[in-house]
This record gives C-alpha cells, structure tokens and sequence, in this order.
C-alpha cells in the first residue's frame, strides 16, 4: 500500500510480481482465518456450556468436521501459489 500511495509505480508493480502468490490468496486466507477463529470461539463456549457430555461431545465433533472441510484444501492452494511465482 506504501507503494501505491508513494507514487513508486515501478517499485509497486516489482513488489507484486514478485508477491503474486500471497496477494493472489490474502482474501482467502483473511476469510479462512476469520472463520477458523469463529469456530474456536464456538469450541471454548461449548466446552463451558451447561449441557450434557453427549451433546458436547456432538457439538465438537461438527466444529471438527468444519475445521477439516475449511483447511482441507490448504496443499492445494499451496501448490497453486507456487505455481504463481
């Protein structure tokens, strides 16, 4: 952004070409971040609720499942911004 702002066209449009990857995924990363943050906000109030072992229990185990279905494409992304350079 310092860049950008500064007036440095060259410098900016070398800082991106040589960053495509991670400016190619921020967003993604920034919403899988948020989201992940969210479910272990759900994971701490769950564990402290006033309900039964069982439920805990099933609770936790969909927090986990929509852990694994949020970082199960993690090595693809990986892959593709190494593609990227």
């Amino acid at each position: 952004n310092l860049l950008e702002r500064t007036g440095r066209p060259e410098e900016y449009a070398q800082y991106v070409q040589d960053n495509i990857g991670p400016l190619a995924v921020k967003e993604y990363v920034a919403d899988l971040e948020k989201s992940m943050k969210e479910l272990r906000d759900m994971r701490s109030v769950i564990q402290f609720a006033d309900i039964s072992a069982d439920q805990k229990r099933d609770a936790l185990v969909t927090i986990n499942q929509a852990e694994n279905n949020l970082t199960k494409n993690i090595q693809t992304v990986k892959k593709a911004i190494s593609e990227l350079k």
